[in-house]
């Protein structure tokens, strides 16, 4: 969908008004979702490595009871 954050558009220094692409990921428990948005260029490229995503913002949190009956690969364990 598409709607104004005046937050972020007063932060990349856009009119209050300004249209954002936004998006969300409903979860299977009530009141859980995944938000995403689109931002536009106005700041310009921003620099990454090669094969790596560009910097940006993003937070995400996931509760289970326990994650051994998840049965994934994890990358790496603390």
């Amino acid at each position: 969908m598409k709607t104004e954050i005046a937050v972020i558009a007063k932060a990349q220094e856009l009119p209050a008004k300004h249209i954002y692409d936004m998006g969300f990921m409903e979860l299977s428990q009530p009141g859980n979702f995944i938000e995403y948005d689109g931002y536009n260029n106005s700041f310009g490229k921003r620099p990454h490595n090669k094969g790596q995503l560009p910097p940006g913002c993003a937070s995400v949190a996931f509760t289970v009871e326990n994650l051994d009956n998840l049965k994934l690969e994890f990358v790496g364990k603390t």
